[in-house]
């Protein structure tokens, strides 16, 4: 017993210490395009070309929520954050009877909870949103790490 212990205390002592050499790494030209066609945390600043108010359009990337763009409500910072696009309206609902035609953009186990429970749960889709945003030092930071 005590011999498998130590084997199997070793094989974990062995794979850790080889997991804790390997790091994700990406290019010096896909670093490069941090900033610039790619947002600062990694994804195309471009959207998708179709109309947000349809609830499938996803805009260009204009740099997220910035200062100026913060609701007067929010006075000091820790308080909740007030909802910044409170007055937006629901586009479409899915429900399980009309899945059917968006199915190949609910994931699966959600498409499960919506013939689960056909009577209660439902998607309410809104206008999409690209709203992250963080200080330029986070930005940096981010693409020095890259």
């Amino acid at each position: 017993m005590l011999k498998k212990l130590t084997a199997m205390g070793s094989a974990l002592a062995l794979s850790l210490s080889v997991a804790a050499n390997v790091q994700a790494a990406v290019s010096a030209q896909e670093a490069a395009k941090l900033g610039k066609s790619l947002t600062p945390f990694g994804a195309d600043v471009k959207g998708n070309g179709k109309a947000v108010s349809t609830g499938l359009g996803i805009p260009d990337w204009t740099g997220g929520i910035q200062k100026k763009d913060i609701p007067k409500e929010y006075t000091r910072p820790g308080q909740h954050h007030p909802d910044p696009f409170k007055n937006d309206k629901v586009v479409f609902t899915i429900t399980a009877q009309n899945l059917s035609k968006y199915a190949d953009k609910v994931p699966e186990g959600v498409q499960g909870m919506l013939k689960t429970y056909p009577d209660t749960f439902k998607l309410n889709v809104y206008p999409s949103r690209r709203s992250t945003s963080a200080p330029q030092w986070v930005y940096d930071n981010t693409k020095s790490n890259a």
